[in-house]
């Protein structure tokens, strides 16, 4: 008799936890706890998120009759301020290779189930000067992101994905007869996640409406209707002048050069993405498709951005499309380890 598979997956942030109870092919129900990597860090312990993720399992298991098989975890519930530290897996490696190291470790104090963690991935050079410094780089959640999203949206490399959230990061994902090590079969399992860069554009913006004198001239992101032309200006200023001028310029514009809230919020949002767009140009080549996708605001300017800058295949990914896809790249490597071992979670 065939069983239609259950799971509970798992996506553990900095600051927030979400369960999903996957059912034949798709979410059915989701949970989500104020509680993530932070609360460890602070406490000095995984007993605030072991608890919190305890509470949404066993309320989950209870509102459902589906009779969950495993629950497999992604992101920074791997990590050393989550649960169960994974180490990353190294760049390049192919997505079914990487699948097939999901680390199997039970937490009683958490379920009575199997639980998997899906390992991040770090971008490391040859080399101890500072000049390959920038040639570094980590990442856990955006993996199984990058999975979900090549199956979704049936793309095929090279291209990179460039995720907007607390953190921006530029992924680069090649075929894999473009990698040295860890080739593997073709389509979703054969993409290649060559390396990663990340910048903390989403936390500059929280940090400056937070913590500056920046924070009287801004006004709400919730139904802002952007200024395309004061989007613009900010990265031009940004561009000649420095990010730090032209951040102060927001108080200028709404001080003493009658510039209202949404237009210098406009522009301040500008000159932010201009930190991403020379990322990108920097880090990728000119004619290197770029797939945009994560919440909020940015994701529409640095598409934006891009097109306007060059010849290069910019594709925007709708929210709803990007918010389902760690979920099924979290589930797609989950059964490709247990295919990888023939058998179902014991």
């Amino acid at each position: 008799m065939n069983v239609t598979p259950s799971y509970l997956v798992v996506d553990a942030g900095t600051s927030r936890t979400r369960v999903r109870l996957w059912h034949a092919g798709s979410v059915v129900d989701e949970l989500e706890a104020r509680v993530g990597a932070k609360d460890v860090a602070l406490a000095g312990s995984s007993q605030p998120i072991a608890e919190g993720l305890r509470a949404l399992i066993t309320m989950m298991r209870e509102r459902h009759d589906h009779d969950a098989m495993a629950v497999v975890c992604s992101g920074m519930i791997t990590s050393n301020v989550g649960l169960v530290e994974v180490p990353h897996a190294t760049a390049p490696i192919a997505l079914g290779e990487l699948a097939r190291r999901l680390v199997r470790h039970d937490v009683a104090s958490v379920t009575d189930l199997p639980m998997y963690f899906v390992p991040g991935i770090k971008t490391v050079a040859t080399g101890e000067g500072w000049e390959t410094l920038a040639n570094f780089d980590v990442m856990r959640g955006e993996e199984v992101e990058v999975v979900g999203l090549l199956q979704t949206l049936d793309l095929e490399p090279p291209l990179a994905f460039f995720h907007c959230g607390s953190h921006h990061k530029l992924i680069e994902v090649g075929a894999a007869d473009t990698a040295s090590a860890n080739g593997d079969a073709n389509g979703v399992d054969g993409a290649v996640v060559l390396r990663s860069s990340t910048a903390i554009t989403g936390e500059l913006l929280a940090a400056i409406r937070e913590r500056t004198i920046l924070a009287s001239s801004l006004t709400d992101l919730d139904g802002i209707e952007l200024d395309p032309e004061a989007v613009a200006a900010g990265a031009r200023h940004a561009r000649a002048a420095g990010f730090a001028r032209a951040a102060f310029l927001v108080r200028v514009g709404e001080t003493i050069a009658g510039k209202d809230r949404m237009g210098v919020t406009s522009f301040l949002l500008g000159a932010l993405a201009d930190l991403d767009l020379q990322l990108i140009e920097h880090e990728l080549a000119a004619d290197r498709e770029v797939v945009v996708y994560g919440g909020g605001l940015f994701p529409a300017i640095v598409r934006d951005m891009l097109t306007r800058a060059g010849d290069r295949r910019v594709r925007l990914v709708d929210p709803r499309v990007s918010d389902a896809a760690a979920t099924i790249g979290t589930v797609r490597s989950l059964e490709t380890f247990l295919g990888s071992r023939a058998g179902a979670p014991a």
